[in-house]
């Protein structure tokens, strides 16, 4: 009896003292965590990440296309409503999760190429400079983006959502041009060359601007089995932003949705 006493109590002490060391201190108790926890084990997560964008615009935006340059002469002038844009890139991303903790800080810094386009959607006469044409305004140029963010995540699934700021800078070479799309009239032209199925490309200046806006997006993130099993993750996110607008004195302006993946690995 007394043998059997003693190795329950045996039993018992040993189921105590062995999860003590994947134990951590809630404010509701103790939780048992496993050893590979990648929440328990490390605290700071960085890694490359790449992404594209497509955005939509609203506003007017108007470009020189011809004239001015010459005393006395009229500047000729196209105005476009609206559009879309297009980019893609990647960057490193940061991550700072304390222990056990749903919030964390994040940051993602970025250099993508955009490329944007404005159209007047209608047709436009102009004396000799245009006879049934709709006229175009497109931008390429790269970006720098640092976006700080707050995430909140729900629970243990690896499902997030977080949301911060953007800083949005033009940076390198930068290209803007006026195309003119000219279309027939309906009228013949003989077998002289004309309008009709013609388009020029004019260089124009527009005065890109850094851009500062607000985002707010979602993720997951996965337990990547690239390179090694631990200390890795993979995720998936999707943002949508808005901010002042791109070029200097226009009301031109949009919303950007972004789609990207990250991986990341944990110390």
């Amino acid at each position: 009896m007394i043998v059997r006493s003693i190795l329950c109590f045996a039993i018992i002490c040993a189921s105590c003292i062995v999860p003590l060391h994947a134990q951590r201190s809630t404010g509701s108790g103790h939780e048992y965590i496993p050893e590979d926890s990648l929440e328990v084990q490390h605290v700071f997560w960085i890694g490359p990440t790449v992404s594209g964008m497509v955005s939509l615009y609203f506003g007017g935006l108007t470009a020189k296309y011809a004239g001015g340059s010459a005393p006395g002469s009229t500047a000729q002038t196209a105005t476009t409503e609206g559009g879309y844009g297009a980019a893609g890139g990647g960057g490193g991303a940061f991550e700072f999760r304390p222990f056990g903790d749903v919030w964390s800080v994040f940051a993602m810094v970025c250099a993508d190429y955009r490329y944007t386009s404005s159209t007047t959607g209608s047709k436009i006469s102009n004396d000799i400079f245009a006879i049934n044409a709709e006229f175009e305004i497109i931008t390429k140029s790269w970006y720098l983006t640092v976006s700080p963010s707050v995430r909140y995540m729900f629970g243990r699934t690896g499902a997030f959502v977080y949301g911060g700021l953007d800083f949005e800078i033009p940076v390198g070479e930068q290209y803007s041009g006026v195309w003119q799309h000219e279309y027939p009239t309906g009228d013949s032209v003989g077998t002289e060359p004309g309008a009709p199925q013609t388009n020029i490309l004019f260089k124009t200046t527009l005065d890109l601007v850094p851009r500062v806006g607000i985002h707010v997006g979602l993720g997951h993130d996965f337990l990547a089995g690239l390179f090694g099993y631990r200390r890795q993750m993979l995720t998936p996110w999707f943002q949508l932003s808005a901010g002042t607008a791109p070029v200097s004195g226009a009301s031109w302006n949009g919303i950007g949705m972004r789609f990207g993946i990250m991986w990341r690995y944990g110390f």
